[in-house]
Parts: C-alpha cells; structure tokens; sequence
C-alpha cells in the first residue's frame, strides 16, 4: 500500500456517505422549485404567445 497523507477508514466512509446524503436531501426541494419555476414561466410564456397571436388575426 502507498504512503499517504490521509487514511480513510471505514466510519470516514460512512460519514461521507452520510453528509453526501445530507447535501442531497438539502439540494432536492430547491431542485423542485428550479424546475417548477421554468416549467410554470415556460407555460405562461406559450400562452401569451398563443393569445398575441390570436389577436393579429
């Protein structure tokens, strides 16, 4: 095995995998809420366009 710095055992993993977790868990509703946003702007967007364009008629 190479010498380093740094040695990871096996409660480092468990707690990496624990705070990756916890990031996730974090980041998921504001992943939701990104997504929503674009989907409701990107609907609203088509019916403006829809209405606009049934008004050059």
């Amino acid at each position: 095995m190479l010498p380093t710095i740094f040695t990871i055992t096996g409660e480092d993993i468990t707690a990496i995998i624990g705070y990756i977790g916890e990031v996730f868990t974090d980041v998921s509703p504001l992943f939701f809420v990104i997504v929503g946003i674009s989907l409701g702007l990107w609907i609203l967007g088509s019916i403006i366009r829809a209405v606009a364009h049934r008004k050059e008629d």
